[in-house]
């Protein structure tokens, strides 16, 4: 937990048996070298970078948890609908659960094969259930999800990210820049539906995500408590930063669209101070997120 405070306190939703499942940050880097290979020979690449990640010494942590890790190859894009990839993912599971979610994801990957071979965006929605349910998403926000993807593939709506970022915009959630350089003790309600990375809950105020939010951190002790309402702030900020790198482009390009005009409108109020404070988070997550996220929490434990 002391090195890697960003990737333990996510596994705390397995304790707390909200999921089996969860695809933290995770911090096994010398992987990356085998995406090249996943194109080419999934299986291999799959066998050389498991090598590598079992050699670590946060996998051996993990054993003595009763924790195993997954590596699963992709070939698309989690965010863009057809955009060719490649990665690694890493989930990490029960150990006892290993080989059903195993079956799970290579069910994941012969959809993703299957969704590139027919350019069928039924089978690419259907990933995002499969992944939603394994790493136990409340169904509301999976469907949420998986709407708001088939809308957007066909131009009826935005899709899920802009989505949650408009209503972010609408309840002033992003005055987590104010959060951000001091945690307080208590955390706004709704920061909880944000209980892990890279989750688009289907509105800021879904209880069924702030349930599982509170669930996770009524189980802490009060350094992990403290841990986890910086990993909550991180997870807002990341909405944030998402935003703040569409406004670039719009302050470029022009607001042409309700959304570039709610981010634009947004922006243009901050100050300078306040931009450039943003400017360099942004720079620093697209580094590295879990080394930024670390000493962001690390800096904050003492």
């Amino acid at each position: 937990m002391e090195r890697n405070p960003a990737f333990y306190i996510e596994l705390e939703r397995i304790k707390a048996n909200l999921t089996d499942c969860v695809m933290p940050i995770h911090p096994f880097k010398e992987i990356a070298k085998y995406r090249s290979l996943v194109l080419e020979n999934p299986k291999l690449a799959k066998r050389f970078a498991e090598a590598d990640v079992r050699r670590a010494e946060d996998y051996s942590k993990l054993m003595e948890m009763g924790l195993d890790a997954i590596v699963s190859p992709t070939i698309l894009s989690r965010v863009l609908t057809f955009e060719i990839s490649p990665d690694l993912i890493v989930y990490v599971c029960r150990s006892s659960k290993r080989r059903s979610i195993e079956k799970r994801l290579e069910k994941l990957a012969s959809l993703e094969v299957k969704a590139l071979r027919k350019g069928s965006i039924d089978d690419r929605l259907k990933i995002s259930e499969i992944e939603g349910s394994l790493l136990g998403y409340p169904k509301c926000c999976v469907s949420k999800f998986v709407e708001l993807k088939r809308n957007s593939f066909f131009g009826r709506s935005s899709p899920p990210e802009t989505a949650t970022i408009l209503e972010c915009l609408e309840f002033g959630f992003f005055n987590v820049l104010k959060h951000f350089s001091n945690p307080p003790e208590e955390l706004p309600q709704e920061f909880f539906a944000f209980f892990t990375s890279n989750f688009y809950p289907c509105s800021v105020n879904c209880s069924e995500a702030i349930s599982i939010g509170m669930r996770i951190y009524e189980q802490l002790n009060a350094k992990k408590r403290k841990i986890y309402r910086c990993k909550l702030i991180l997870n807002v900020l990341n909405v944030l930063v998402s935003a703040y790198n569409s406004y670039r482009f719009v302050k470029e390009r022009g607001a042409k669209t309700e959304f570039g005009k709610a981010v634009l409108g947004f922006f243009d109020e901050l100050s300078s101070d306040e931009l450039s404070r943003l400017e360099k988070i942004s720079k620093l997550m697209a580094i590295d997120p879990l080394d930024f996220e670390n000493g962001y929490i690390s800096m904050h434990l003492d």
